[in-house]
């Protein structure tokens, strides 16, 4: 049995929205379907950009929410007619140079940018025992969620003042989802049988041990990033050098 994904915290919904105008639509970008549909029921208007007609057969039965075929670096809205841009697990995947000022363009004066990542929380200590355990095989094994996916947005003049909140997610897990976890790492496909079955039964126990009879939960964090725009940048005059040229028309 696998693994379901973690759920999106109703505390994380409501701080990546705080201030939005419910009159603006909220735009959200490569979102699943759960994120437009906790939009939707807290009153938002909301259209979810994908990218093709398959992708949009997704949302569908969401009530609420319009899908629209577009790429964050061309966004198909007029300008300043959003009041929040939502991001969910692809700000790194965007262009920064042409992803970051289009958000900028179509956000109204009051608008701004929510970005959210789940990611492993490995400050729990039986995951530290189950992570150790893997670099012991390979010290390149589970690595570390913590990455600097936020930075088109952190580092964008456009949204100079970035704030940050975690939320901690807990997922129900079995042991033998572990265990197949950690089977499907592929360090473990090289191991020959007798190394695998040791690493797979000192695995199992990692669990017995944290889980004292009873179920252990897997740690996440939802880190989030909100940002208001700041459209200095497109009304700023552009000065020519003294000895450019000027061509009257």
């Amino acid at each position: 049995m696998a693994i379901s994904r973690p759920e999106f915290p109703l505390a994380a919904v409501d701080w990546l929205t705080e201030g939005s105008n419910r009159t603006t639509p909220v735009v959200a970008l490569s979102a699943v379907p759960k994120i437009p549909q906790l939009l939707a029921a807290a009153g938002f208007d909301v259209v979810v950009t994908v990218h093709d007609r398959e992708e949009a057969a997704r949302f569908t039965l969401v009530p609420g929410v319009r899908t629209v075929v577009a790429r964050a670096e061309a966004l198909p809205f007029a300008t300043y007619s959003v009041g929040t841009v939502m991001v969910y697990q692809a700000l790194h995947l965007f262009a920064p140079g042409l992803a970051m000022p289009e958000i900028a363009r179509v956000l109204a004066p009051d608008g701004h940018v929510a970005a959210c990542y789940f990611i492993r929380d490995d400050s729990v200590p039986w995951v530290k025992r189950l992570v150790s355990l893997m670099r012991d095989v390979d010290p390149a094994a589970m690595p570390s969620d913590d990455s600097a996916h936020h930075l088109p947005l952190t580092a964008s003049k456009y949204f100079p003042n970035a704030e940050n909140k975690d939320f901690r997610v807990w997922m129900p897990i079995a042991r033998n989802q572990l265990v197949a976890m950690v089977a499907r790492q592929p360090v473990v496909d090289m191991l020959g049988t007798t190394e695998r079955t040791r690493l797979l039964n000192v695995a199992g126990e990692i669990y017995d041990s944290a889980a004292s009879g009873g179920e252990l939960r897997l740690p996440y964090q939802l880190r989030c990033w909100r940002a208001a725009v700041d459209h200095t940048e497109f009304t700023r005059p552009v000065r020519l050098a003294d000895d450019g040229l000027i061509i009257s028309l």
